[in-house]
Parts: structure tokens; C-alpha cells; sequence
């Protein structure tokens, strides 16, 4: 699979619990309640556009997005799913 144009492939992360690299675990009930970003790493990257190359952005960086951002893709490889998103470069909010 080619990703084409100014397009991401992002590993959403899903998972409730943070962990500081400090090691301090942040439960879930310390969100805040109105935070809508979601975060991943990307997996992939698109071949961008003569305007836009996406030079800013790699594979293994993490990035935010908004809430509904991006389309889920499942990936099946010989019986293991992989769950991601392809998201559009314009969507994310940080890196």
C-alpha cells in the first residue's frame, strides 16, 4: 500500500492510562473533560504535494489531531488486525 498526496498514516493511541517518562502514572480521571485532540505516532507518510512535501512531519513522530478527524482503516496481515487512521496533513494540530 502507497499512500498518495499530503496524507498520514497514524497509530491512533487509545489507551486510558499516561505514563510520565518520569514514570508517574496520570489515570484517566485526570483528563480534562473538554480536551477533543486525539494522539498517535505515524506509520506513514504520503508522497505530498508540489505546494506541500510535508517535510515537517516523520515516521515515528507523534502528533495531535482533532476528535473525527480522518478516516479508520483496519489492515489485515495473515490473521492480525492493525487498526489506523489516515488522516489529511491540514487536520493535525501538533507534532
Amino acid at each position: 500500500m502507497k499512500l498518495l498526496g499530503a496524507v498520514l498514516l497514524v497509530i491512533p493511541d487509545d489507551s486510558d492510562e499516561r505514563t510520565t517518562p518520569g514514570g508517574i502514572i496520570i489515570p484517566p480521571s485526570a483528563k480534562r473533560a473538554n480536551s477533543n485532540l486525539k494522539a498517535g505516532v505515524i506509520a506513514a507518510k504520503g508522497t505530498g504535494t508540489p505546494w506541500n512535501d510535508m517535510s515537517d512531519v516523520h515516521v515515528k513522530h507523534r502528533v495531535m489531531w482533532r476528535n473525527g478527524a480522518g478516516q479508520p482503516h483496519t489492515q489485515d496481515n495473515d490473521g492480525v488486525k492493525a487498526e489506523y487512521l489516515i488522516i489529511p496533513y491540514e487536520e493535525l494540530y501538533l507534532v
